[in-house]
């Protein structure tokens, strides 16, 4: 399926830039957009497992027995990394985004197509080395 994906990607053409000309009249501002991301991040299946697997193996790393205050300095550093990375990306992207033409925008895409079909290749070929 990622070599799929990643083809699709690849050969996907731009899609062209939507004219900002007119305010949004649906009364969305930052706030809402936040906490909408939010709640779409904390409800999704796949973060809630991923985390649960992360804390419960992290947790034997430790060593002798957690606290509140081990657990809370985890969370914290989980969530400030993960602020601290979204800032850092809308950053840049605030700062290129008028640079990013279609050229740029297929470049990105056929970068990125290459990236994840070379993830799915190498998942398939450890796959046949494993069962054959």
């Amino acid at each position: 399926m990622m070599v799929w994906m990643g083809y699709r990607t690849f050969v996907s053409p731009p899609v062209p830039r939507c004219a900002d000309d007119k305010p949004d009249s649906g009364g969305t501002n930052l706030s809402r957009a936040m906490i909408s991301t939010f709640a779409l991040t904390v409800t999704n299946p796949v973060t809630l497992l991923s985390f649960g697997v992360m804390f419960a193996s992290l947790g034997g790393l430790a060593g002798g027995a957690g606290s509140f205050h081990d657990a809370s300095f985890v969370v914290a550093g989980v969530v400030g990394g993960s602020a601290g990375w979204w800032l850092a990306l809308t950053t840049v992207i605030g700062l290129f985004h008028t640079k990013i033409d279609e050229k740029v925008m297929r470049m990105i895409n056929r970068v990125c197509g290459v990236l994840v079909m070379g993830c799915g290749l190498v998942v398939l070929v450890h796959l046949a080395i494993k069962f054959s």
